[in-house]
């Protein structure tokens, strides 16, 4: 491919980079970039500093909290808000956010620890510093191959006999025979929308679902005593967290479903406190109703707004906790 370029097509290509070797190769490797070369779409995206260092310190700091000022409040609002206002504490102090770059080519398995490696080696690379070049090489490559075995456990594996067709759909994601849901652009009645217009506009569409739906009034009925059967204990609290999945994007309350999880024998008590509260007063927090709503193209590329995209709503975990509980008693 080279001599074909260096030979017939040159004038159509910019002047050829030399870059730092691919892998665990010694050879430097030369890039060609074409003159009316596409740039590929990258977005800014703030993620969790979810070291496993600091879930480890997350935890310690759980295990000297004192909720016994939670336990003696008179409402569940109350203690909703005391219990929102220590956990999101915690996160902002011990899982800060950091900045990062995603790009329409990015590999789904790549994390945030492999893109900050790679500048570092490339400026080894440039100034000449070969061990620490090859430092960095090793550690990036064997975090790739890490997190390629950890990506196939996590999603391809166990669905192999269970889901085929999930299974295979997994796997063309990997190996990028299937386009990217990423929503950029889109025309609409003749207008190109995009960004924040493009935002706007889906917003107006999906709100205007619900506008033939008549609003919902309810009034509150008393509650002087509740069933024993409709009480939740701290182990079938701790129990349920439990069951919750570890790779789940985090709703409106920003707590992800790992901080849950992990720590379900620290938080189960006043969480089994609140839920109870909740049932015995018929409050639900506003937080629990809200969601984060995900535009989803049906087919690509989009034709009919209207049509062509869905809403995927993300609500918090905490919320689908209690709806468990809830689930299971209308059941039974």
């Amino acid at each position: 491919m080279l001599i074909k370029i260096f030979t017939n097509v040159l004038k159509f290509y910019n002047i050829p980079d030399v870059v730092p070797p691919v892998g665990f190769s010694d050879h430097n490797s030369i890039l060609l970039t074409p003159l009316n070369h596409c740039k590929n779409s990258r977005t800014v995206r703030f993620i969790r500093d979810a070291h496993p260092a600091n879930r480890r310190l997350i935890a310690e700091v759980l295990s000297h909290i004192s909720w016994s000022s939670m336990y003696h409040m008179n409402s569940c609002n109350e203690q909703f808000q005391y219990f929102s206002s220590v956990v999101n504490g915690i996160v902002e102090k011990y899982l800060p956010l950091k900045r990062t770059k995603l790009h329409s080519s990015d590999k789904p398995r790549i994390s945030s620890e492999i893109k900050d490696l790679i500048p570092k080696r490339q400026a080894d690379w440039n100034s000449g510093n070969k061990f620490a070049f090859r430092l960095y090489r090793n550690k990036i490559n064997m975090l790739c191959k890490s997190a390629r075995s950890r990506y196939y456990n996590n999603n391809v594996a166990d669905s192999l006999l269970s889901n085929p067709h999930k299974w295979w759909s997994t796997v063309k994601k990997i190996a990028g025979l299937t386009p990217s849901n990423n929503i950029s652009t889109v025309i609409y009645n003749g207008k190109s929308y995009s960004d924040s217009d493009l935002a706007n506009l889906l917003n107006d569409k999906f709100v205007t679902a619900g506008n033939t739906f008549p609003p919902f009034t309810w009034t509150p009925l008393a509650i002087d005593n509740v069933l024993s059967d409709f009480y939740i204990s701290v182990d079938d609290t701790e129990k349920a967290l439990g069951y919750l999945k570890l790779h789940i994007s985090v709703g409106p309350d920003g707590i992800p479903s790992w901080f849950l999880r992990k720590n379900a024998s620290l938080i189960s008590r006043p969480l089994a406190s609140i839920f109870n509260a909740s049932i015995y007063e018929g409050f639900v927090s506003s937080l629990w109703k809200c969601a984060n709503v995900t535009p989803i193209p049906k087919c690509i590329p989009i034709s009919d707004i209207d049509s062509d995209v869905r809403p995927i709503s993300l609500t918090p975990m905490v919320s689908k906790v209690l709806k468990s509980f809830l689930y299971n008693w209308l059941l039974q």
